[in-house]
């Protein structure tokens, strides 16, 4: 599949390919491979996203204390929840809004700005972002969508939008 998923990020040695946009860090042909593999995933997003959560929740039991409605159920409740359901299709929505904003520095950051904001005041902070991250990149490969080029694409992805939101919940506490 590497091979396949090589092939799809361009096999171009076009130099325009590989240089970092200013804005994110992020090269051209590493914006294709996050698109290209999350498409595969917005096929049946609410499928993923419920999977993703339940990924999460077997992979990091404790997260499951950040949602109220989930504390003391177990994951075969949780998994046929209609406020999961509800709740990963916002998350896997508000993700495509950020992959189809990777060309669109300002709109991403905005975007992230009002995710980083509502969450901080939640008492969700980078770490827990990061462990998301972490969690997508792990449930893609899971999931045969992703090479190591794609992998490191989406790291790299993630990290900036956590980035992001980590600044928007910084000067919301230092207002």
């Amino acid at each position: 599949m590497g091979s396949v998923l090589s092939y799809a990020w361009g096999s171009s040695q076009d130099p325009a390919l590989d240089t970092p946009d200013i804005a994110t860090g992020l090269t051209k042909r590493e914006k294709l491979a996050v698109k290209k593999t999350w498409a595969i995933v917005m096929q049946d997003q609410k499928t993923h996203g419920v999977q993703l959560f339940i990924f999460l929740f077997e992979t990091h039991p404790s997260a499951i204390d950040y949602f109220k409605k989930f504390r003391g159920k177990t994951l075969k409740y949780i998994a046929k929840s209609p406020s999961l359901r509800a709740h990963a299709t916002t998350v896997i929505q508000s993700l495509n809004n950020m992959v189809d904003s990777l060309d669109d520095p300002e709109c991403l950051a905005e975007l992230v700005h009002r995710i980083g904001v509502s969450h901080q005041a939640r008492g969700i902070t980078r770490n827990l972002f990061d462990l998301l991250a972490e969690t997508i990149v792990n449930y893609m490969k899971s999931h045969s969508l992703l090479d190591d080029f794609a992998t490191s694409s989406w790291q790299k992805t993630l990290n900036k939008i956590n980035d992001l939101a980590e600044e928007a919940m910084t000067e919301e506490t230092d207002e």
